[in-house]
């Protein structure tokens, strides 16, 4: 793989760069579960619309120190919030778990009438399944190659859980 990238770029691998994109995924990642934890406060500190539409430093910005410098600020709203004991809904009588699949994107809106009724949605699965790394399966490993996410196809949206129910088709756990 690294010699048809070389070959396609002209460039030579630098494995320090790599290892240090690697390291600032993980600490994002990381980051990231330390701050959707922080919507289980009560009153909910942020809504299922505003949380839905993180997915773009997740999704497409990850390894870079806007995704991290996005979710630092992020927790620290929240943290504020939460001492100020603000919410999505003040007088929160429901907590609802959004697992409908992709949101209605021109319907975000759609989650205040829950929200006027007093119901927030301080969990949704679309994309996230969100754990740290430590609790995950991963084997350890000091090339970044190896470090990179598998196929993706079988591993949720983060491609970096290995498969707990055998061996993962992916030629980079190989042994």
């Amino acid at each position: 793989m690294v010699a048809f990238v070389e070959e396609q770029t002209k460039k030579k691998m630098d494995y320090d760069r790599l290892r240090e994109l690697a390291n600032l995924s993980d600490r994002t990642w990381n980051l990231m579960d330390e701050t959707y934890k922080l919507r289980s406060a009560v009153p909910c500190p942020m809504g299922t619309g505003d949380a839905m539409n993180t997915m773009v430093p997740i999704c497409f910005m990850m390894a870079t120190q806007k995704a991290y410098d996005f979710f630092t600020d992020l927790k620290k709203e929240l943290e504020e919030k939460i001492a100020k004991g603000e919410g999505e809904v003040q007088a929160e009588k429901y907590r609802l778990m959004w697992g409908g699949g992709l949101p209605a994107w021109y319907a975000l809106n759609d989650f205040n009438y829950f929200n006027s009724r007093g119901a927030s949605f301080p969990v949704e699965t679309t994309y996230r399944m969100v754990a740290p790394l430590g609790e995950m399966d991963i084997p350890e490993t000091k090339d970044p190659i190896e470090h990179l996410p598998g196929d993706g196809w079988d591993t949720g949206p983060s491609g970096m859980t290995r498969r707990r129910n055998g061996r993962d088709p992916s030629p980079m756990w190989s042994a």
